[in-house]
């Protein structure tokens, strides 16, 4: 436990640049993805918008059950599921936004009851499998001039967009995100790049 501490106090310690984030999609390139005309069916679109606003990693994602979401008539629309790598329980605000579309996508698939997977399979399994997202993603990745294009950089793209674009506690995003310990959010996302630079000492007089 000692020596994890001080691993983290010696990357904390160390100035980062935005060259050394995580692997990721920005906001304006999930934008683009979203809105391609190249992403021709609801399915498609409905995964990508939920790899981004949820940053749940694609085994979470393709398991989700209609189930998992609660109170998507109300103003306060929730989805709340265990996270396969951890085990861990999480519940997370959703956006009256995505609240609408998931029930627009609901009507359109007639799940048979609320047990029932968001992405259906085909054939005997359950649900989309990650093996044909992954072909998919290489077909996206080309949408947005991006070849290596995989669903866990929807996951980094969203903290990076939330911490560094927006400017969230470190907290909340780990709250979100299902990061048991926040410092992981400190540790892999605190850069200093020059535009923050420029944002801090513009009106500080320098002379």
């Amino acid at each position: 436990m000692d020596d994890q501490i001080i691993e983290y106090n010696k990357s904390l310690t160390t100035i980062k640049s935005e060259s050394d984030l995580p692997p990721h999609i920005t906001f304006e390139q999930y934008k683009a993805l979203r809105n391609s005309p190249g992403i021709e069916n609801t399915k498609d679109r409905m995964l990508i918008t939920l790899l981004w606003e949820t940053a749940g990693r694609i085994s979470d994602v393709l398991s989700f059950r209609w189930k998992n979401f609660e109170g998507l008539n109300s103003y306060e629309p929730n989805l709340r599921f265990i996270i396969k790598k951890t085990q861990k329980p999480i519940n997370i605000p959703i956006s009256q936004e995505l609240a609408t579309e998931l029930r627009s996508w609901k009507q359109l698939v007639n799940p048979i009851s609320d047990d029932a997977y968001l992405f259906p399979g085909i054939g005997h399994y359950q649900h989309e499998t990650r093996q044909n997202i992954q072909k998919k993603m290489k077909v996206w990745g080309k949408l947005i001039n991006m070849p290596s294009l995989h669903a866990h950089l929807f996951r980094h793209g969203l903290i990076v967009y939330l911490y560094l674009v927006c400017g969230l506690h470190y907290k909340i995003i780990a709250a979100r995100t299902g990061h048991s310990n926040p410092m992981m959010i400190l540790n892999t996302y605190s850069v200093v790049t020059n535009q923050m630079q420029r944002e801090a000492l513009r009106n500080i007089p320098m002379r």
